[in-house]
């Protein structure tokens, strides 16, 4: 189609993404919550003169045309203002972070979610779901919304202004390593959790 034009210019040398963008990963997943992140981007767009785009990674053709079919979705809206990728190996990924404003994780899951880590360690600036297990994470370092209130997730996005973004990469920056021994915790925690599941479910097969 023609919105796949932007994994070329990716594809070349670093840095040719020339569109200042929100970045928002795996948007095939259905507990990412894209439907209702991206009806409210567009309100958030309609109300607020600005040249930022959306770019969802992990999007198939299938679901994108779901998305289309969606009534509370403005189909010119979502072709002048978004971009679907499909799936991008590391390269593009990293490049995508890089170039981004900031990254969108308005996940309804309660895990701690990759996207944010990543973000973290490379000083990037985050709205995320205040449900998960985030705010206990990262606390005030980033900037939070209610994922299933569209009303909250575009009170989110104003938020996210210039001012805004500088304070998040200062506060990333001052508290990298308390932030960094929480995400290890975290993911100790996932992991010893996982372990327990399966012990559990190996004893209930006996």
């Amino acid at each position: 189609g023609t919105n796949d034009k932007s994994i070329d210019i990716i594809k070349g040398e670093k840095s040719k993404i020339k569109d200042k963008y929100i970045l928002f990963l795996s948007g095939n997943r259905s507990e990412k919550n894209l439907l209702r992140f991206m009806i409210a981007f567009l309100k958030y767009k309609r109300e607020n003169e600005n040249d930022i785009l959306l770019y969802v990674t992990g999007i198939n053709e299938e679901r994108k045309q779901t998305i289309l079919k969606c009534k509370e979705i403005n189909k010119s809206d979502v072709l002048e203002w978004v971009k679907f990728l499909g799936y991008v190996d590391d390269d593009v990924l990293d490049e995508l972070y890089s170039s981004a404003q900031f990254i969108a994780y308005p996940s309804k899951s309660e895990g701690f979610g990759l996207p944010v880590q990543e973000a973290i360690i490379r000083g990037k600036p985050v709205l995320a779901s205040y449900i998960t297990a985030i705010p206990e994470v990262v606390d005030s370092t980033i900037c939070y919304m209610n994922p299933f209130s569209i009303d909250s997730i575009v009170s989110g996005l104003k938020k996210m202004t210039p001012k805004e973004l500088r304070r998040q990469k200062m506060a990333i920056g001052e508290k990298r390593e308390i932030v960094f021994d929480r995400i290890e915790q975290c993911n100790k925690d996932f992991a010893f959790e996982l372990t327990e599941n399966e012990v559990q479910n190996e004893n209930g097969r006996e």
